[in-house]
């Protein structure tokens, strides 16, 4: 559960960006102190990522009345409602983020840990079978660095081919 908590922590405050290095409830570095937690990360945000266009979900987070225990725990539970993947754990960590995110701006800081708490006692008591299952948090890398690999691969190409036809410009032109 130090994996989970770790990438939460982690996870939230990249979603929350620079206002996350002023929330001491975020131990911020306790997670730069994990060099494993990184790439979990990265595959995360990414899965989120594609996963944050999901308009019910905007819905769900948008109410007002989430910030109970069993709230939470219903919108949690109708995440899974078809079954626990990768990209529903990802829609978990962004839920508790956007509802980091709703607490400090509508000044409710105290319920940050409490946010933090719901979501890892969800991911105890509903999730952590079902992670085991997967190879723990590193079947989330080998399930999707793949995808990723490819994606660092194909940015490399884009940067390399666009620094060569610069560089032919540039002779061009000058010669």
């Amino acid at each position: 559960m130090e994996t989970a908590a770790l990438l939460l922590r982690g996870f939230i405050c990249d979603q929350i960006g620079s206002m996350a290095k002023y929330i001491a409830e975020l131990a911020l570095e306790r997670v730069a102190q994990a060099p494993y937690i990184k790439p979990l990360l990265e595959v995360l945000k990414r899965i989120a990522q594609e996963m944050d266009k999901d308009e019910e979900l905007q819905r769900m987070i948008e109410t007002d009345n989430v910030f109970t225990a069993e709230v939470f725990v219903r919108f949690a539970r109708e995440i899974f409602s078809d079954g626990i993947n990768w990209g529903r754990v990802a829609v978990l960590f962004c839920l508790a983020s956007k509802l980091v995110l709703k607490a400090l701006c509508t000044d409710m800081r105290e319920l940050i840990t409490t946010i933090m708490d719901w979501t890892l006692d969800f991911i105890r008591k509903r999730l952590l079978p079902w992670i085991q299952e997967q190879g723990g948090w590193g079947g989330l890398l080998s399930q999707h660095s793949d995808k990723i690999k490819w994606l660092a691969v194909a940015v490399a190409v884009a940067i390399i081919g666009t620094a060569a036809l610069a560089v032919f410009r540039v002779r061009t032109i000058s010669g």
